[in-house]
């Protein structure tokens, strides 16, 4: 069953208190701890001071994007619009003479150009992302400096805003740190403030995190990982109360021959079996040949984690029991075609339990791909596939045809094509799933100067209601 809320999310994230106090931190850090000897910034892709003997201190490298957004919804008898604007800049200050001291910084901006998005009534285009009352919002992904080897022992140190880097991508302001045990056991701890991006009534520094990592190398073909994480999350809608979650999570890994390899992942949530994950590659280099099969269990059903570990519960409501079987190969014909063919089969435990976000179904589908046909830089591909579920069956087929000219100014990559989904979903849009869903795009990237490109793509989709989504975007990499 859909989870239906009346709230609006809180999209506060980036706090005024907490931004200058960042940037603060890095400048001391830098000035304390980094040579001082900064004379600006050089041109070009270099941002570098330089030192007497011209070797340089500092490299600055990142990427500034601008993102026009229009999209536009039809059903029986309205047309509904929305206008918006997204920014980000992403960069990376590094020291390349010794290469063990970096900045990193990642930020988003969203500006709603239609004036705010605070409705109460139907309406399709709406986003988790929505800027509710307001027309700008912001959020910091990451904001951290890190030392590689400040220590033997010590290959690498976090401090300030970062995500999760080992089996659960959550987001917290606080320290990590990787301890190396002789080269045959690394550990990582971390913890701090949990930061969350979509969720109501949430106030900084209320929810926390914690856990450690543990990677152990038996022997040069093997790794044994075993990680647990804590998540305190105080939640302050009606008639809930603050939930505490341990996770524990154990992964194998084994080279079986040279070219294949098994991955086995086991988790519990609160101490309970919660999962079962097995895959196997295997690649064929003298036959060009590459197979990947992967089996998945779900154990119980999964009600209301943290939202750290389930960041979009209240859109996608509880998930039942279910295993799914995954397979696909791809081989080289020839120098010019690949073909892959593969199966994907999704089964509940329960039959009962089918609802909007949890299905079973069955997909079969073939792939030809041609590479550099009749000119270098034309490539297409031709899929076909039947969807199989207990309502209905369908068959499909799926076009691409993309060119790139080669490579200089005002020389474009464009592509175009089609594709159908039985089950279409977009975890951030509130328009949730669609069924039956075909969607048609036309995409293209040109580099218009030596550090701009510019990027643009039209998506229509049609299922129940159309949608009608325009894309354009204007890139600064240095």
């Amino acid at each position: 069953m859909k989870i239906k809320a009346n709230y609006k999310i809180n999209q506060k994230i980036m706090y005024p208190d907490f931004i200058p106090f960042v940037y603060m931190f890095f400048i001391a850090v830098i000035l304390i701890f980094q040579p001082s000897e900064l004379s600006g910034l050089a041109i070009e892709n270099e941002a570098l001071p330089l030192s007497a003997n011209g070797k340089s201190f500092w490299k600055l490298e990142g990427e500034v994007s601008n993102r026009y957004v229009f999209r536009t919804a039809h059903t029986q008898d309205t047309i509904f619009t929305d206008n918006d604007l997204f920014q980000t800049l992403h960069f990376d200050m590094t020291t390349p003479q010794k290469d063990n001291f970096g900045v990193h910084l990642l930020a988003t901006c969203r500006e709603d150009l239609d004036g705010g998005t605070n409705r109460t009534n139907f309406y399709p285009l709406e986003d988790i992302g929505d800027t509710g009352p307001i027309n700008i919002i912001g959020k910091i992904y990451e904001a951290n400096i890190d030392y590689d080897y400040l220590y033997p022992f010590l290959p690498k140190l976090i401090f300030g805003r970062q995500s999760g880097t080992r089996s659960e991508p959550v987001f917290f302001d606080g320290i990590s740190a990787s301890i190396d045990f002789f080269r045959y056991v690394i550990a990582t701890l971390y913890g701090g403030a949990a930061v969350q991006f979509y969720e109501t009534g949430w106030t900084w520094g209320k929810d926390v995190l914690g856990g450690i990592g543990i990677d152990i190398l038996p022997y040069r073909s093997a790794k044994i990982s075993l990680d647990y994480l804590f998540v305190e999350n105080q939640s302050k809608l009606f008639l809930t109360s603050t939930r505490y979650n341990h996770l524990i999570d154990f992964a194998y890994r084994q080279r079986l021959f040279r070219w294949m390899k098994i991955i086995t992942k086991v988790r519990f949530i609160n101490f309970l079996p919660d999962s079962l994950e097995v895959r196997l590659l295997n690649s064929s280099p003298g036959i060009a040949l590459e197979t990947n099969l992967s089996y998945y269990l779900q154990f119980r059903t999964d009600n209301e984690p943290g939202n750290n570990l389930s960041q979009f519960y209240y859109i996608l409501g509880p998930v039942y029991p279910f295993h799914s079987l995954n397979f696909k190969a791809r081989s080289l014909i020839t120098p010019h075609f690949a073909i892959e063919l593969g199966f994907f089969i999704r089964a509940l435990l329960d039959n009962q339990n089918e609802n909007t976000f949890n299905h079973q179904y069955v997909r079969l589908y073939a792939f030809l791909e041609g590479i550099d046909l009749f000119t270098p830089g034309l490539s297409a591909s031709l899929s076909a596939g039947r969807w199989i579920s207990p309502a209905n069956d369908y068959n499909s087929i799926g076009l691409d045809v993309s060119y790139r000219f080669k490579a200089g100014l005002f020389k474009p990559a464009i592509s175009a094509g089609t594709y159908f989904s039985l089950f279409k979903y977009d975890y951030y849009l509130e328009r949730g799933e669609r069924k039956a869903a075909e969607t048609y795009y036309l995409k293209s990237h040109v580099r218009i100067g030596k550090h701009f490109s510019f990027t643009c793509s039209y998506e229509y989709e049609t299922s129940l209601e159309n949608y009608n989504t325009l894309k354009t975007g204007l890139n600064y990499a240095f």
